[in-house]
């Protein structure tokens, strides 16, 4: 049951809650990377990253609240409320995240605004410092050149307020730099009626002139209703905005990474318990096993003593009655009714007995009809006896017949030869004196 528990409702708790910790971890690490982006295009992309965390991060919680409606009803009533608080928490942050978001999007757009009026103001500078350095060229008076080297520096002056206004990094230095800039402003004010009395040439008008076009650019640029002092205002007080949005964000990080751990804790601890109790019911298992074990051990050891004596007493008994039936006791093998192998082997051998008696029983009478056959064999063999020799006797006379004619035979060859020897004795002198008729002519 416990086994069960665990890997049926505490395990899955345990992988889903620490699925949403992994999401919640990324969405932090997501959202610190979308307050520093610069571009729209770079915004696009986390922000799609964020959505697609946040979809896993829901369905996960999704997953676990079901999950967690299917438990043991005592791990459900543990853990239902960090699974609550973790749901308000999540809730949170993602509201938060939200407006951060749509904080960011503004910032970017309006630091994109703010970079466009500061190169319109650098144009403005670029334009208003040749202007300047030509009319030096042009003027002689002495008085005329110091107010315009005034303006000029009151200019440069400005033009550094004003870039400090760019770099503004929180609303209270965008106040005190506001305010240098109006004192600038109101400097920079009283030094043009000067500027402007000091030389009735036409040139030098034509030059006021200019110069007074460029400097009402400038400071349409700034404090216009689009201006820099209105876009900064508006970024900068974003930018406060997102960094308190932050930082409750991060209390409702801290806060469902806190319910996440108290989950993760709670299921841990269940699970610990029950291992223990499974641990307990284990050794229980294993004592009530190893009493099962002797007890089976023991019926074994008497079943086999039982087993061993009846096979030692039967096994007697059948040698028994092989001894009796080696030594040709027929009727000592009696018959049983046990009805175990032993009987079976009784059995049997009461039928090979029985055969044994039969096979004797027809063994005598075969000898009794042996017995007849060979008195009739031997009659037989004398009347042969008489025959053969009767036989033998007539074979003698005609062997006797063919000796005597071996011999006249014999004698006739004798005789033959000696005849064809003197023939050829007689033969001899013939052929002798032809030779010596041809020789003697030889000589002649």
């Amino acid at each position: 049951m416990e086994l069960d528990t665990i890997n049926e409702s505490s395990t899955p708790v345990v992988k889903l809650a620490s699925n949403v910790t992994d999401s919640v971890t990324s969405a932090e690490i997501l959202l610190l990377k979308l307050l520093n982006t610069t571009t729209p295009a770079e915004h696009s992309e986390l922000l799609s990253h964020i959505n697609q965390n946040k979809s896993k991060a829901l369905t996960t919680l999704a997953e676990l609240k079901t999950a967690a409606s299917g438990v043991d009803r005592n791990l459900q009533d543990e853990i239902l409320p960090d699974i609550d608080s973790l749901d308000l928490a999540i809730t949170q942050m993602f509201e938060l995240t939200g407006k951060i978001e749509k904080h960011q999007h503004s910032f970017i757009d309006l630091s994109i605004q703010a970079k466009s009026i500061s190169d319109e103001l650098t144009q403005l500078r670029d334009e208003v410092l040749p202007l300047l350095a030509n009319i030096l060229l042009q003027v002689e008076e002495d008085n005329v050149i110091s107010v315009i080297n005034e303006t000029n520096a009151s200019i440069s002056s400005g033009m550094l307020v004003i870039e400090q206004l760019v770099n503004t990094r929180n609303i209270s230095e965008l106040k005190s730099n506001q305010e240098h800039f109006v004192d600038w402003q109101n400097m920079h004010s009283n030094l043009l009626p000067k500027l402007i009395f000091s030389s009735n040439e036409d040139y030098f008008k034509n030059f006021v002139s200019e110069l007074s076009l460029l400097t009402l650019s400038i400071l349409d640029a700034v404090e216009g209703d689009t201006g820099l002092l209105a876009i900064q205002n508006e970024r900068l007080a974003l930018a406060e905005q997102s960094r308190i949005d932050t930082l409750e964000l991060e209390k409702k990080i801290r806060e469902a990474e806190t319910a996440t751990q108290g989950l993760l804790d709670t299921a841990f601890r269940i699970n610990t318990n029950l291992s223990v109790s499974l641990g307990k019911d284990a050794v229980d298992q294993n004592r009530n096993n190893v009493m099962i074990g002797i007890i089976i051990l023991s019926m074994i050891l008497i079943l086999s003593i039982w087993i061993s004596r009846f096979l030692k007493t039967s096994i007697r008994q059948l040698m028994k009655e092989l001894n009796d039936l080696s030594q040709g006791y027929l009727n000592r093998v009696q018959a049983t009714n046990k009805t175990d192998e032993f009987g079976e082997l009784n059995r049997y051998m009461v039928m090979v007995v029985n055969n044994l008696r039969q096979t004797v029983l027809n063994i005598d009478d075969s000898s009794r009809f042996v017995e007849k056959s060979v008195s009739s064999v031997v009659e037989s063999s004398q009347s042969t006896l008489e025959i053969v020799q009767q036989q033998k006797s007539e074979i003698d006379l005609v062997s006797a017949a063919l000796v005597e004619m071996s011999a006249t035979a014999n004698e006739v060859a004798t005789h033959t030869e000696k005849t064809h020897r003197e023939v050829l004795s007689a033969a001899e002198p013939r052929k002798r004196r032809p030779s010596l008729c041809t020789s003697k002519l030889s000589k002649h």
